[in-house]
């Protein structure tokens, strides 16, 4: 197999491909090559993935927690078949619970000037699940095979938080909660969560302000 990652050609045999296999998604199969992760576009029907023009305008846009393509790869006739990322280098997302309170608002916060600047850019962000987070001490999400440029919205700032903010309380917290094996019913009512949260990331009483202020943001 003959690739083109940016400007660099590789010939890659079947034993390297089996090294380099790290896992399938929906949008293809993904491999690692060094700092890189190589994700090569399936072609089955019904496959849903980047086209060229928006991997290439993704690629343009910098951001710390969401992962976007890095570069462009093409097969030997041209043909563009997938991008690159960077790698994660993914420990189990159960170390989330290692986290402060003050390190995962840290982290959300990242995550929501991600959001800005793409929004900015008119990326129109979806697809929050847990399968698309990755934990290497910080909270990335990967697999943009389904964001999409959207025309000018003024609401779209909104709707991304929206969606990342429904996520965040119904599957994040709650996942990160039941590591302790705690009931997370009480997350349907999300009125006041803080002194549960506080006491789950077993962090310092003087910093409860600051998880309240975070927990009235995420659930207004």
């Amino acid at each position: 197999m003959i690739i083109r990652i940016g400007d660099k050609l590789l010939e890659l045999s079947e034993d390297d491909l089996n090294y380099m296999y790290i896992d399938e998604g929906m949008e293809g199969t993904i491999y690692r090559l060094g700092n890189k992760a190589l994700k090569i576009h399936d072609k089955f029907p019904g496959k849903a993935y980047l086209e060229e023009d928006e991997a290439k305008e993704l690629s343009k846009i910098d951001t710390k927690r969401i992962v976007l393509p890095k570069e462009l790869i093409y097969d030997d006739n041209d043909k563009y078949i997938g991008y690159s990322t960077d790698f994660i280098d993914n420990c189990s997302l159960k170390n989330i619970s290692k986290l402060s309170v003050r390190e995962f608002t840290d982290e959300v916060d990242l995550i929501y000037k991600d959001l800005i600047t793409l929004s900015d850019n008119f990326v129109d962000v979806d697809d929050y699940t847990l399968n698309n987070v990755l934990f290497d001490g910080g909270i990335h999400f990967i697999d943009p095979g389904s964001y999409t440029f959207v025309k000018s919205d003024r609401f779209l700032l909104s709707d991304n938080r929206y969606r990342f903010n429904s996520f965040l309380v119904d599957s994040l917290m709650p996942y990160a909660l039941q590591l302790t094996k705690r009931e997370a019913s009480y997350l349907r009512n999300t009125t006041d969560v803080s002194e549960d949260l506080v006491d789950y990331f077993n962090y310092e009483s003087e910093e409860k302000e600051n998880l309240k202020k975070f927990v009235k943001r995420i659930t207004r």
